[in-house]
């Protein structure tokens, strides 16, 4: 039965969130009309809520060619993305459809107070933030809510290592022993797991720096500054760094040795 109800309670999400872009599109042509609202300043607001709304769809599904369609003969919205079948919101995967119920939250709140985006201020609490998502969704859920709500305060709680070390400007705090943690977005996923859960797989921003790495140790002669500086903004404490990150550490190091001498 709970099963049933969840999945009721995010259809009827999804529906609640289309019928407010279907009015919404409506007020912004009622606004355009010079025979009805004569309002431009309010059309232009509403254009503008529309492309943040696109522009944030096209990061949560990692596609900037992803356009947010009105179908006027059905008054309707779906998704459009090359090479796929138009979508809409109601048959959105079940994890998707767990952030758009905090994002539409949200956004909506966003048009109703004609206010931008990034002026909406306030705490966002959310319990268990990656229940039910997959790991792909678990490294971009917050970095997308706090891109897209700069100063909202979010204050979530997971047993995922993706999510403590998918944001690099986090307070992170243990519950079990009461005490706040260092940032970890520098670090493995098996260094958290590890230290922080007590599991004994890396980071988006660790990942990045270390393909830089690699990058740059594969041009000769290597620029040694550029090879120091990226070493400086990986963890000093090598037990925290999966096996191919030390390889490439490592190598980095005895490069530099080389190259003075």
């Amino acid at each position: 039965t709970s099963c049933v109800n969840l999945r009721h309670k995010k259809t009827t999400t999804s529906s609640v969130f289309e019928e407010f872009l279907v009015t919404s599109k409506a007020n912004q042509a009622f606004s355009e009309s010079k025979k009805i609202n004569d309002d431009q300043l309010e059309a232009e607001r509403i254009d503008k809520w529309f492309n943040k709304l696109e522009t944030d769809l096209q990061k949560l599904f990692e596609d900037k060619e992803l356009k947010l369609f009105f179908k006027s003969d059905s008054f309707s919205f779906e998704i459009r993305q090359k090479h796929k079948e138009p979508y809409t919101f109601q048959s959105l995967s079940s994890g998707f459809s767990s952030i758009m119920a905090i994002y539409a939250d949200l956004i909506t709140k966003v048009s109703l107070r004609a206010i931008d985006p990034e002026e909406l201020t306030g705490i966002v609490m959310i319990d268990e933030i990656d229940a039910h998502l997959h790991v792909s969704l678990q490294k971009k859920i917050l970095s997308f809510l706090t891109s897209a709500f700069p100063k909202v305060q979010f204050i979530v709680t997971t047993h995922s290592p993706f999510v403590v070390s998918s944001v690099k400007d986090a307070v992170i705090y243990d519950l079990s022993k009461l005490e706040q943690v260092e940032d970890l977005s520098m670090y493995s996923y098996e260094a958290v797991l590890e230290g922080l859960f007590g599991v004994l797989p890396i980071s988006n921003l660790l990942q990045q720096n270390i393909e830089a790495l690699a990058k740059i140790l594969e041009k000769q002669p290597i620029d040694t500054q550029e090879v120091q500086a990226l070493l400086d903004k990986l963890p000093q404490d090598e037990d925290s760094l999966d096996s191919e990150s030390l390889y490439f550490v490592n190598s980095a190091k005895l490069a530099i040795n080389k190259a003075k001498g």
